[in-house]
């Protein structure tokens, strides 16, 4: 084949190489290091010596000697660096820990379990993620959708059967992170963030009129399992069940929560010295306690919700006296594999929709969603170990955390700590918070998870071009990424997060596919004389752009051709085995029709894939270009990838 060579020379071209270069350090630099190392070294006393018997001491040991008290000096300087350092992680993991108390409390007692479980499951699992590095920025705890996978089972198996299915929801969740799944999270695209963050920032403020009923209206829910079709988060719940409480006092918490969202949304345009949700915390609570009771009203309070007994100390389940714990059998297991499955599928999906969040917005680098996946799971595990429930990521916290200033692992830790000081016996102090300050912060929090630059985007693709021209409005997207807004948002409202999330991805995995089907494209090339032609494939060949490769080159055009066809694919990706197929259909189809066919240009990626499969390529030809010294290039041909 001759010609088929001579044409395969044609339409390879030489690849260059780029060399990058390294600059030596200076001797300004190499100063600077050296300097900077010397100054972190540890302070250590210098070694003793000694001369003709006698120990000479250093000065650093003389200076301890003559001035008993420099150790003492050193040391509260060294706390007091320390404090400073970690200002900011303290300030907000106390801020957190008690904002927290009333949704953690609220959850537990929705899922039909004890109010202290909420706490004892929030300061577990925050104490475990910090320490494993997974808790960056994010608040766990008891979050509504994990308490209403849990009501079923609650229902009808009793708490040994819920302890159990949060067991094994550890592990899938520990597995999830070990086996590095937690890559999925590139497939979470912006369309599927922005519905879920609207919708959950409408949630939370409906939410938040739970707090403005009696508190005898926190009630246990309704059963609303996955595989019945109809699990759901009843946002308009507060609306109708339950009694209001006095109007004197949903004024006074009204005017609470508008003080509070003022602050914190106010403040930090004066000054960021100190987080504004602290600022709030301590002026709601003086204004509740130093004006609104001496005037003879009063707002309802965090020790309102519930009566917990104080203190709590983490207890092995199989210890607790609460506990009424089922045979390890088949049975038991078929009973508590869908809640299991629940609340694994739940917890994970929100923790990295959260995580994803908390990441976008801070501006950090790659970090790694499998360490969270899998400190995840061992909180999981140990919270419902020692007594307490199912948990997850909750967004409305961790926003907090951030809008406090606490970005690093050591924010999630302290709020581990002033939590369990709160189940330790605190829960006293902190039973005389405002609830209206409660509802003021987590409704700053739903306003900072909205992004309100998106609603414009929105309204333009909504609207058609004539429209947007006279409105100016220059930020069209895709329309079918709009759709993919909206469906999230809805189903995150009437249903949950995790479920809308993965329908989401669906639906975005469906747009990329359809349109990469429609921008493949085969163009006809003459060789350089009348006895060969080639066909250049553009685009990725997977399985939406099979048939259009297939059946790409006409029956007219085959047999119009010369005896010599080449199919190149330099510029083409063959994705899947779908793909393959269909190449070898392009070359069957071809050869079948008398001609001699080749495939030449084949990148890297689709030769690896293609000879994992070599036996499929038996009898085909393919040709090779190979670069020469003087810059020339060679074309040789053979048969398969033997």
């Amino acid at each position: 084949m001759t010609g088929i060579e001579s044409i395969g020379t044609d339409t390879e071209s030489a690849s260059g190489t780029q060399k990058g270069m390294l600059r030596a350090p200076s001797k300004y630099s190499s100063d600077m290091n050296n300097n900077y190392t010397s100054s972190r070294q540890p302070i250590t006393s210098e070694p003793s010596t000694s001369v003709d018997g006698e120990t000479l001491m250093s000065h650093e040991q003389k200076d301890d000697k003559e001035n008993p008290g420099a150790n003492t000096n050193d040391i509260y300087q060294r706390i007091t660096d320390w404090t400073n350092l970690n200002k900011l992680e303290m300030i907000s993991g106390f801020v957190v820990s008690i904002s927290s108390v009333p949704e953690l409390i609220a959850a537990a007692i929705l899922a039909g379990l004890p109010a202290y479980f909420g706490l004892t499951t929030a300061w577990i699992f925050c104490f475990v993620t910090s320490l494993m590095g997974g808790g960056r920025g994010l608040i766990s705890g008891v979050t509504p959708a994990i308490a209403i996978a849990l009501i079923g089972l609650m229902q009808s198996s009793g708490l040994g059967y819920v302890t159990y299915a949060t067991l094994f929801a550890s592990l899938f969740q520990f597995a999830f992170g070990i086996l590095r799944i937690g890559k999925l999270l590139r497939l979470i695209p912006y369309p599927v963030m922005v519905g879920f963050l609207n919708s959950t920032a409408l949630i939370i403020i409906f939410s938040q009129l739970m707090f403005f009923k009696d508190p005898n209206a926190f009630g246990q829910g309704q059963s609303r399992p996955y595989y019945e079709g109809s699990y759901h988060i009843n946002a308009f719940a507060s609306l109708v069940d339950g009694a209001w409480v006095s109007a004197s006092t949903i004024i006074v918490m009204s005017i609470e929560a508008a003080l509070t969202f003022a602050i914190a949304l106010g403040l930090p345009r004066i000054t960021k010295a100190i987080p504004s949700a602290l600022v709030a915390l301590i002026a709601i609570t003086g204004l509740e306690w130093g004006v609104v009771r001496m005037v003879g009203y009063s707002g309802a309070l965090v020790g309102d919700i519930a009566n917990i007994e104080t203190p709590i100390w983490p207890i092995p389940f199989f210890l607790s006296d609460s506990y009424i714990l089922p045979p390890l059998n088949m049975d038991t297991f078929v009973k508590v594999l869908p809640t299991g499955l629940s609340v694994f599928f739940i917890a994970q999906m929100e923790s990295l929709l959260v995580f994803k969040h908390i990441r976008s917005i801070n501006q950090e680098g790659e970090f790694d969603a499998n360490l969270v996946a899998t400190s995840q799971g061992v909180g999981q595990f140990l919270a419902s170990f020692c007594g307490g429930m199912a948990g997850s990521t909750s967004i409305a916290q961790s926003v907090i955390l951030r809008e406090c200033g606490g970005l690093s692992n050591s924010a999630p830790f302290f709020a581990a700590v002033f939590l369990f000081g709160i189940s330790a016996g605190a829960y006293t102090a902190v039973s005389i918070v405002p609830l209206g300050y409660i509802v003021g912060i987590n409704v700053f929090a739903a306003f900072n998870l909205v992004n309100w630059k998106d609603f414009m985007t929105i309204l333009a693709a909504l609207f058609p071009l004539q429209l947007r021209d006279r409105m100016y409005l220059d930020s069209k997207v895709n329309r079918f990424d709009t759709i993919i807004m909206l469906v999230v948002f809805t189903m995150t409202f009437f249903f949950d997060a995790a479920f809308a999330a993965v329908v989401g991805i669906v639906l975005a995995v469906f747009e990329y596919a359809w349109e990469c089907s429609t921008r493949i494209e085969i163009e006809k090339e003459q060789g350089i004389h009348e006895e060969s032609v080639s066909y250049r494939v553009k685009g990725n060949v997977f399985f939406a752009t099979a048939n259009k490769l297939i059946y790409g080159v006409s029956s007219e055009s085959i047999a119009e051709d010369p005896r010599e066809v080449i199919i190149l694919m330099e510029n083409a990706e063959v994705l899947d085995w779908t793909g393959m197929l269909a190449l070898k259909s392009l070359h069957d189809r071809l050869h079948s029709s008398g001609k001699d066919v080749a495939i030449s240009s084949l990148t890297p990626a689709t030769k690896a894939l293609m000879e994992k499969s070599s036996e499929m390529w038996s009898g085909v030809v393919f040709l090779e270009v190979q670069d020469l010294f003087d810059g020339e290039s060679t074309v040789s041909s053979k048969k398969g990838f033997a």
